[in-house]
């Protein structure tokens, strides 16, 4: 029998599949990379800004869990409310596919006014990323839409 050695800092990595951005334990534990543990109340918070319908677990003003409580400034993500708007540098024209890909929000890199760390799409309740067709004038998973927006890149500027 396996014998288990539970780490609490590396736990949430069972809670997750591994698609996409696979990041192995050991790499966290030797950057010193432990998230931070949520408490009850922050639960709360989190719950508070969910829609009320126990069915539809959404996000109504996703803004305010960036903002409240990650703590994000508006003036560091490009297309919040109250930030700057999102630039012509960030969206990607795929004329094969016919349409133009660009996220919601973008996080400048801190202390680098010329990068971004971070692009941010949000679907509308009820998409399902994984749904061919589910976006309008995409044919593909709304997830490749994604991927192909991250693929289209050719260089770190994006990253």
């Amino acid at each position: 029998m396996f014998d288990a050695v539970f780490d609490p800092d590396v736990e949430w990595l069972d809670h997750v599949q591994p698609v996409g951005l696979v990041v192995a334990a050991s790499l966290l534990k030797e950057l010193g990379l432990a998230p931070e543990r949520q408490t009850q109340y922050e639960t709360s918070e989190v719950c508070d800004l969910l829609a009320p319908e126990p069915a539809r677990r959404v996000l109504p003003e996703p803004w305010l869990l960036f903002a409240d409580i990650l703590g994000w400034s508006a003036a560091q993500v490009a297309g919040s409310p109250g930030g700057p708007p999102i630039g012509e540098e960030l969206t990607r024209r795929l004329p094969e596919y016919g349409t133009t890909l660009a996220p919601d929000w973008a996080v400048r890199a801190a202390g680098d006014e010329a990068g971004w760390q971070l692009l941010v799409k949000i679907e509308r309740p009820g998409i399902d990323p994984d749904q061919r067709g589910a976006l309008e004038g995409w044919e593909a998973t709304p997830h490749s839409g994604s991927s192909a927006f991250c693929a289209s890149w050719t260089s770190r500027q994006a990253y």
